[in-house]
């Protein structure tokens, strides 16, 4: 799936993506492809979307 950074906090380590299915899905830096550590809000991205107890999460996370 693509979508779109909204927020990352480089600090904390996570953040979340506004998926072109219209869903929020939260990430952390353990869900970046390892090409994607320079990630920051406002990127576009590519990633396998998952439900957690949490809820909506993005996984696989890379740059588009």
């Amino acid at each position: 799936m693509i979508g779109r950074v909204t927020f990352f906090d480089r600090k904390k380590g996570y953040g979340y993506i506004a998926g072109d299915d219209g869903r929020n899905y939260f990430f952390s830096k353990n869900n970046l492809n390892t090409s994607s550590y320079s990630i920051a809000k406002g990127y576009m991205v590519l990633f396998t979307p998952s439900i957690s107890s949490r809820g909506y999460e993005a996984e696989d996370v890379a740059i588009y």
